[in-house]
């Protein structure tokens, strides 16, 4: 016989002596995956606000990830090279690393720009902000954890 069809025919020899003797049978789409019900289940997430503790407050990242966007956002969208709102509150290359006003929008960082001609513009590659940027939003978290900072 050839290899293959001795691998299949000890596979089917295997897999009748385990049922013979009570092995577990299949899975339940429901034991599967963080949410409660089947995997086959199209959820509907709950709508956001901006409400609550921690509104409009901006909230320090860990390390590496970018700042959250700590208003909403649709009056903004969409965000095309052409057109971009953010830009007109958010593109202040001459206040970086400036002391801001309590409350005052904060400028992109310096690593969103490059130097054209000595003089600081966002680079091509940064004009989609919510591509990193996430507004924020209050909600419980998926799946908790020690370091979950929400509910």
């Amino acid at each position: 016989m050839k290899p293959n069809v001795l691998i299949v025919v000890a596979f089917a020899a295997l897999s009748a002596g385990a049922l013979a003797q009570g092995a577990p049978g299949p899975i339940e789409d429901t034991a599967f995956g963080l949410g409660k019900g089947s995997v086959f289940d199209t959820p509907t997430p709950k709508p956001y606000t901006f409400e609550g503790e921690g509104a409009g407050k901006v909230i320090p990242p860990p390390p590496g990830m970018p700042v959250m966007i700590p208003h909403p956002i649709e009056p903004y969208l969409p965000l095309t090279i052409e057109k971009n709102a953010c830009l007109g509150c958010h593109d202040r290359p001459a206040d970086i690393g400036k002391k801001l006003a309590k409350g005052a929008a904060a400028p992109a960082p310096a690593n969103h720009y490059v130097l054209k001609q000595g003089k600081r513009v966002l680079s091509g590659a940064q004009y989609n902000c919510t591509s990193c940027h996430a507004p924020q939003a209050g909600v419980d978290a998926l799946v908790k954890n020690a370091s979950s900072t929400t509910k």
